[in-house]
């Protein structure tokens, strides 16, 4: 059950596949995407005004946001030892993502960069730039 819920957590963090703003998420399920928010915050030093930003632009040079999404993906099961993103394990957990899913798996793969993090942060900067049409709700209530 935690598994599942930290995949819901880090969709919902990360892809804005979902507009959280339109739909009303379980005060256990918004404890548990803040929990491991934080805990990623905390882990890397990632700011409170970085992570804001995402909710205009998903391009930064800013190295602690890179190794946030890498944390989100790592404690979430979703990158491996050779950093290649897996996000088509989340199709069987949320399959009414399915379609989305394969997609941005299709068009954007894994993004290499120069260590884990940038990997991480280039690959989910792609899977936003194809889906930015959420971009804008994907984060917001984490500052509430």
């Amino acid at each position: 059950m935690m598994h599942w819920i930290y995949m819901c957590s880090f969709l919902l963090l990360t892809f804005g596949c979902v507009k959280i703003s339109a739909i009303q998420l379980s005060e256990n399920l918004k404890a548990h995407v803040k929990n491991l928010h934080m805990q990623c915050q905390k882990q890397t030093g990632v700011s409170d005004e970085v992570l804001q930003k995402l909710q205009h632009t998903i391009v930064s040079e800013d190295q602690t946001l890179y190794c946030y999404f890498h944390c989100l993906l790592d404690t979430v099961g979703l990158i491996d030892e050779e950093n290649n993103v897996q996000l088509e394990k989340l199709s069987d957990i949320v399959p009414e993502y399915e379609t989305i899913i394969k997609t941005l798996v299709e068009k954007c793969g894994t993004k290499h960069g120069a260590d884990a993090c940038e990997t991480a942060y280039l690959t989910v900067k792609c899977y936003v730039e194809v889906d930015a049409a959420n971009l804008n709700s994907a984060f917001g209530f984490l500052f509430i």
